[in-house]
């Protein structure tokens, strides 16, 4: 309600920093949210914090994640997407409106961004309430879209094994589905085709979240992926192995 939005933007930075990640149900001490924040970055997309980089924050909330990355790189810009509107509202009073911009909208509809404007893409806890993994697939194919060529991805708080409604939706979380590239899904309820190698994304790595010892880590993992190539395109020579390529579409 407007009393409490009210209250929340009376609070200090400490408080921010105390009790901001609490309001999107993320129940880590100040500095283990910082550090589940950063460990997005890592291993593979950590800039010096003096460095100029647009992100997404794909599905941020009050824009508590969003706070923090600009925390940690002065010189960053971003844009913020949540499918509710309240979230958004409060985000958008919170975060600073000439270094980012909050939209109310879901994460298969990126629309308010050109191609190739984003240099990275972090979505805390988000993808595995999607209805399905060709739903995934089609959020991908606008998180490949919006990304730059050598852009990141990095989604964390995917469960091994889908545990129900207050964890995960999704039926099937395995990690060897992001390193399927060939085979086709079909939504059923659009019938649209899709295969991982559409997306122009290739997966860098996943990290087990026990291993960041922090609170509901066990369990699951954070996968890791870059824009490799449009998806006609080689696979960009600047990045690991130039001799892999990108599927034809």
């Amino acid at each position: 309600n407007a009393e409490y939005m009210g209250e929340i933007r009376a609070w200090s930075e400490e408080k921010k920093d105390a009790e901001l990640h609490v309001i999107s149900h993320w129940g880590f001490t100040p500095e283990g949210y910082k550090t589940f924040v950063r460990n997005h970055y890592h291993p593979y997309f950590y800039p010096p914090n003096n460095t100029h980089f647009t992100f997404l924050d794909l599905g941020g909330g009050v824009g508590a994640f969003s706070r923090r990355i600009l925390l940690d790189y002065p010189q960053a810009t971003g844009h913020l997407v949540d499918i509710s509107p309240s979230a958004v509202q409060l985000a958008k009073q919170l975060l600073p409106s000439d270094r980012i911009e909050a939209h109310v909208g879901g994460a298969d509809d990126l629309s308010f961004l050109k191609d190739g404007s984003v240099d990275v893409v972090m979505s805390a806890g988000v993808l595995c309430y999607l209805r399905q993994w060709e739903y995934v697939l089609e959020v991908l194919m606008e998180v490949g879209r919006v990304l730059k060529l050598g852009g990141h991805f990095s989604a964390s708080m995917l469960p091994y094994v889908a545990e129900g409604s207050k964890s995960c939706v999704m039926d099937v979380v395995n990690p060897n589905l992001w390193f399927d590239r060939q085979t086709v899904h079909i939504d059923t309820q659009t019938g649209k085709n899709y295969t991982l190698a559409r997306t122009g994304l290739h997966v860098l790595g996943v990290s087990e979240m026990s291993k960041w010892q922090l609170p509901h880590g066990d369990g699951r993992y954070c996968v890791y992926m870059v824009k490799a190539c449009q998806p006609t395109h080689l696979f960009n020579k600047t990045i690991h192995d130039p001799s892999t390529k990108c599927e034809d579409v």
